[in-house]
């Protein structure tokens, strides 16, 4: 997920984000052993943000993201893929791909982190992936971003089901205002659809902090979700901004007694093709708040 506010006229501006929602929008959530998205990288600088990503689960795990426009030095990058093996004993993941630009060689990029999430549930309804392993994968791919107008291609994703791939990266802009930028990343999955599973359908309370300004900011949050085909799903995106004092006083819930805001009744709609979404919304930040959960 990643965040920007624009305010005319200000010379400071602020982003920060979530990198990587896995979200298994066909699968229930694995209650011991999904990973949290938790912070990996924070730097403040004149930066932009590049976020897309592509669908594979029709491909045979290649895709192509298209117009990569980075117009500046590369502070990071991060390759993003998702899919999953059926059944749930069967973990082998497909932890190393081929990625570069299109037309060029690449080169074979292997995860930095691989959160594989093995799941049964022999009575969840329907024929989702009840007995599945779910495999999330990140690299830093910070050396093989070219600046310029570029596609970036990947192939030999090879496992039972491809759900797609997403590309991050923050570059330098002199022209750009002073932001701060967050990235987290990790495994939050959760199932559609499952009357009364409670916990099982919804994912993780995510939090970003920041300091307080004596001005009103926009904030704008992107997330990346695989698993989820259908482009007409009834699913929910909450947010919540305050005023904290420690870390006790940041929200661990949004939906109960509706703490919460709903900012979309239905934010994932397949937009990158089947199986994967990019998600962009907007959250109002005013001044001398400290914190936006998700």
């Amino acid at each position: 997920m990643t965040m920007q506010d624009c305010i005319p006229g200000r010379m400071r501006a602020w982003r920060g984000g979530v990198a990587l929602l896995g979200l298994m929008l066909c699968a229930m959530p694995s209650l011991a052993a999904e990973v949290a998205l938790f912070e990996t990288w924070r730097d403040t600088g004149n930066y932009r943000v590049f976020n897309n990503g592509v669908g594979v689960s029709s491909t045979g795990g290649d895709g192509t993201i298209e117009n990569v426009n980075i117009t500046g030095p590369v502070a990071k990058a991060y390759l993003y893929w998702i899919g999953a093996n059926i059944p749930a004993a069967d973990v082998s993941t497909d932890d190393t791909v081929y990625f570069g630009v299109e037309g060029m060689p690449g080169t074979d990029v292997m995860a930095d982190n691989s959160y594989v999430i093995p799941f049964e549930r022999p009575f969840a309804p329907g024929a989702f992936f009840w007995n599945a392993n779910h495999s999330a994968f990140v690299a830093d791919v910070t050396q093989l971003i070219q600046p310029g107008m570029n596609n970036y291609s990947i192939t030999e994703f090879d496992m039972d089901i491809e759900f797609g791939v997403g590309l991050q990266v923050v570059y330098e802009d002199d022209s750009a205002p002073l932001s701060e930028i967050a990235i987290h990343q990790g495994h939050d999955f959760a199932f559609l659809g499952w009357n009364n599973a409670e916990e099982l359908n919804r994912t993780d309370v995510v939090t970003h902090t920041f300091a307080p300004t004596d001005f009103d900011r926009v904030l704008q949050v992107t997330f990346f979700s695989g698993g989820g085909e259908d482009t007409d799903r009834p699913d929910q995106l909450w947010s919540l901004t305050g005023i904290h004092d420690d870390p006790g006083d940041l929200p661990d819930e949004l939906i109960t007694n509706n703490l919460g805001n709903v900012i979309d009744t239905n934010p994932l709609e397949a937009d990158n093709g089947e199986e994967w979404d990019t998600v962009v919304k907007e959250v109002l930040i005013p001044a001398g708040e400290t914190f936006a959960s998700f």
